[in-house]
């Protein structure tokens, strides 16, 4: 079959540029032909450049909670009348009974346990995986930023003292171990400078219940790099390096 040579000469340019990229430099010659190439016929020979994983990249971190957990304490809410959640160990998890003491100010039980954080750089983290199961009435699960003792708003509005509130997700109430994953980078209401300093949980009942029981039983936090940290990661070099 014919064909114009004006074709022939187009799809050649086209294929250089795809190779040059960013334009030849003396001491990477380009890989040049008189036909178009198919390049999955020549990825051998491609090299991959920039492939170096930062040794200081944060790693997963795991509360697991069928071992004493002792740095995860309940949150006092700010209403005085309001009583903490009273956790209790069982042989996998910790058990977070809510009953009428932790009603405050509307229809739903509410209770709260945070961690202290190492100053951690909240970009650099991308979610929290929480373990949980219940068979109770229980409606969400979420979480909190940076805990204080002082109401972080000033206002009555605010229930427990963390200065931001991030992802939350309904509960599965049947009774079977369920993974939630919660976003970071859904920090909202609220704010704060400087450092990660808190992380908390929260959790509620559905309306009008006198009592309820989430059993956590671990807690991870997971860094964006994680996916990339067992394997090389890097771009292919712009220029093609198929000298020969």
């Amino acid at each position: 079959m014919y064909k114009p040579k004006g074709v022939i000469f187009l799809t050649l340019v086209i294929i250089l540029i795809a190779f040059s990229c960013s334009g030849p430099k003396s001491d990477q010659p380009l890989l040049t032909a008189e036909l178009p190439l198919h390049l999955e016929e020549h990825l051998d020979a491609a090299r991959i450049v920039g492939s170096e994983v930062p040794e200081d990249i944060p790693t997963v971190v795991e509360w697991r909670f069928d071992e004493s957990q002792p740095d995860w304490k309940p949150a006092k809410p700010i209403p005085a009348q309001w009583a903490a959640v009273k956790p209790v160990r069982v042989d996998d998890a910790l058990r977070l009974p809510l009953t009428a003491e932790n009603r405050a100010n509307g229809p739903r039980l509410i209770g709260e346990i945070y961690v202290d954080l190492p100053d951690w750089n909240l970009e650099e983290w991308a979610y929290v995986e929480i373990r949980a199961r219940t068979r109770d009435p229980m409606s969400m699960v979420g979480l909190d930023f940076n805990y204080t003792e002082e109401d972080p708003v000033g206002g009555a509005s605010a229930i427990l003292p963390f200065y931001s509130v991030g992802d939350r997700t309904p509960l599965i109430t049947d009774g079977t171990v369920q993974t939630y994953r919660l976003s970071l980078d859904d920090a909202w209401m609220r704010s704060w400078e400087g450092p990660w300093t808190h992380l908390g949980i929260w959790f509620n009942s559905r309306n009008n219940e006198e009592a309820a029981t989430l059993d956590i039983l671990s807690v991870q936090v997971i860094p964006r790099e994680a996916e990339f940290a067992k394997d090389r990661a890097g771009v292919q070099d712009c220029e093609a390096r198929h000298a020969e």
